[in-house]
């Protein structure tokens, strides 16, 4: 019996390299909160990693430094904005969720059957205007409001005498 070395001649193996157009899915969801993948359209592989060519290469963001642009150098780009109630782990992010469907799971069954008794719905449908007509709360429309004015009586026409405290007119 000969055990197979690495000197022994060996039949060569195909591996296929992929399609250089890769399809892209994107998550839909329908107005029940149902979600879906759907196809969202189609991306060359190879030019999307060229695409970021520029700003990998370490001779451009030196040059970029040396101009004088302190953040090429940086790891991320900075965001500003009040991020303090924003949870920090992914135990306090998966916490918040409990806590939503926990609220969801407090309110009342008809309530709840407004959305189907689906948490999902009742996130999927959080910023409509349907959202407040099924919790209850009845959206109030805005007015707009006029800019500080004196209070207005009856302007007199010109040319016409004005009318008297006594209703008379002033000669």
């Amino acid at each position: 019996m000969k055990f197979p070395t690495q000197y022994d001649k060996r039949d060569p193996v195909f591996s296929n390299p992929g399609d250089p157009v890769k399809t892209l899915y994107a998550p839909e969801f329908d107005k029940n909160g149902v979600m879906s993948l759907v196809e969202s359209g189609k991306e060359d592989l190879y030019g999307f990693i060229q695409s970021h060519a520029q700003s990998v290469d370490i001779h451009v963001l030196l040059q970029q430094y040396q101009n004088g642009d302190a953040m090429a150098l940086n790891r991320r780009q900075g965001v500003f904005g009040d991020f303090t109630e924003m949870p920090q782990t992914y135990a306090e992010a998966l916490n918040a969720m409990i806590q939503a469907e926990t609220y969801f799971n407090s309110l009342p069954v008809e309530t709840r059957a407004q959305f189907g008794h689906s948490f999902h719905q009742f996130l999927a449908q959080m910023n409509t205007p349907e959202w407040s007509t099924k919790m209850g709360i009845a959206p109030t429309p805005i007015l707009e409001q006029q800019p500080n004015q004196p209070p207005t009586t009856d302007p007199v026409p010109p040319g016409q005498p004005a009318p008297s405290a006594s209703g008379g007119e002033v000669k």
